[in-house]
């Protein structure tokens, strides 16, 4: 699939997202994110409307915590060697005010001006996912860190994140703001070009002016360089500026992306952080690829019964994922031939209108190499490697009615 179809598929879906529907806090909500004490510090972050999860840090240790939110308390309990302590809280005007086992610990919620929550100290506490400076991992395999409060949502084009406190539902066209990271193979200078003249030409006029269409302005994140894209539009019937930021950093022949769209008082304003979150992406399949696949004549998996197992489901099949939801559809198949070679065919369909917004993408996307049935650590791994020596480690999980190949429902079926 060429760069410039990915990439619209990708940006489209933000357009898309971005006409979705902010809750405001009411006095005394609950707002996710860090609070510290002098004795405690808890971290939680939104598992779903109303409901949390993270973690509770007492004298230099880490407890997993849940909580719900009910009007102005919050009810949630902690467990500590195999026991479960409840505690119960109130949050106001960013003090929340813990009660568990008869005591009162009083916590401030953490600024989230800074990426990384609140300065180092002597004995910092252990990282732990929902906190700042554990990172986010997509299930293709790349990885951000999160700012304090924000919640992070994967679909198979990226990570989908808001701000402490927003939500978003596809069927509104009043959401402020929203961001989604993803990496994207293929970049090539010329690939940008003629991807960024796609996309202003996917703006149509309506009742939205354009007034800045795909301006390109270097822009260092880290150590990486990089650039950005902004587009500036006026939705004349809801009187509002519109703001849509692409940030890029290549590295080599990939790119590491992050979009930020919705009005521009507020994505403007969250530049720094997008720039942070941008410089922390890393592609983490390395972190549980151990070697490389095999050579022509090889295993084609490791020698655990799990692995085994996948193997006999998996060899000589034909994997196919299938995917629509609010006007994009891909279908998707992986062929596990039976002598370890690697076909893979996609084709994708984007179809997005919104005030002042409308676009029709399609692409078609191809690759091959050879795989092999991985068991690490008993997680199950289809891993790939890439005739351009490039690996790729796709994790399978099942529940009790379907399979899934990178966080997507898979099939297994006789090759077409």
């Amino acid at each position: 699939m060429a760069l410039s179809i990915q990439l619209s598929a990708a940006i489209l879906l933000a357009v898309s997202l971005a006409h979705s529907q902010y809750h405001p806090l009411a006095e005394g909500q609950f707002l996710p994110g860090i609070y510290e004490g002098q004795q405690m510090r808890l971290t939680l972050r939104e598992a779903s409307r109303g409901s949390y999860s993270g973690t509770l840090e007492f004298e230099s240790k880490s407890y997993p915590a849940t909580a719900r939110a009910s009007e102005s308390q919050l009810s949630g309990q902690f467990t500590a060697d195999g026991n479960i302590f409840p505690f119960t809280a109130t949050f106001k005007s960013n003090t929340l005010r813990l009660i568990s086992g008869g005591t009162e610990y009083v916590l401030t919620r953490q600024a989230e001006g800074s990426l990384f929550g609140s300065p180092a100290k002597s004995n910092p506490p252990q990282a732990t996912l929902g906190t700042p400076t554990q990172l986010h991992m997509h299930a293709q395999g790349y990885s951000l860190r999160l700012p304090a409060g924000w919640t992070a949502t994967d679909n198979e084009e990226g990570i989908i994140m808001l701000p402490g406190g927003a939500t978003y539902d596809p069927n509104r066209n009043d959401n402020p703001e929203i961001y989604i990271a993803l990496m994207k193979d293929g970049y090539t200078p010329a690939a940008e070009r003629q991807f960024v003249q796609e996309l202003s030409g996917a703006f149509t006029q309506g009742d939205t002016t354009v007034q800045r269409a795909g301006v390109r302005e270097s822009m260092s994140f880290g150590a990486r360089q990089g650039m950005v894209y902004r587009w500036d539009l006026r939705d004349n019937r809801a009187g509002r500026n519109i703001a849509f930021d692409l940030f890029g950093a290549p590295d080599g022949n990939r790119i590491y992306i992050v979009l930020a769209a919705g009005t521009a008082e507020r994505v403007r304003t969250r530049e720094a952080l997008v720039r942070q979150m941008l410089s922390s992406m890393n592609f983490g399949a390395a972190r549980v690829a151990a070697p490389a696949a095999p050579s022509a004549g090889g295993p084609l998996s490791d020698s655990t019964p799990l692995a085994q197992q996948w193997l006999q489901k998996l060899r000589g099949r034909m994997i196919r994922q299938l995917y629509a939801s609010a006007g994009m559809s891909s279908d998707k198949y992986h062929y596990t031939n039976a002598d370890g070679t690697y076909t893979y065919r996609s084709s994708s369909m984007v179809s997005v209108d919104v005030s002042g917004a409308s676009a029709l993408s399609t692409g078609k996307g191809a690759n091959s190499g050879r795989w092999k049935i991985r068991d690490v650590n008993g997680n199950i791994f289809l891993q790939v490697t890439y005739n351009n020596g490039e690996t790729n480690m796709m994790r399978i999980t099942q529940d009790s009615r379907n399979w899934y190949l990178n966080g997507e429902k898979a099939f297994a079926v006789d090759p077409q």
